[in-house]
């Protein structure tokens, strides 16, 4: 499966239809509840979250850093 929008090819359409997405849309679907930050794959969502787990400031307030 060809990408229409550059030389990259995929042997599975699910990676393609993915690629097309987050890479030529600019889509972001997955969000971040605690701060609002968007990633084009649930995993790097997941990924972020992590961050999150340790990053407690005065007032119970959560922030996170570019992921």
């Amino acid at each position: 499966f060809r990408c229409k929008y550059c030389d990259r090819s995929f042997s599975i359409s699910s990676n393609l239809q993915r690629h097309v997405r987050n890479i030529h849309n600019k889509e972001k679907p997955f969000k971040c509840h605690l701060c609002n930050r968007c990633f084009g794959q649930q995993t790097n969502l997941d990924r972020h979250l992590k961050k999150h787990e340790h990053e407690n400031v005065p007032g119970g307030e959560r922030l996170c850093g570019p992921a």
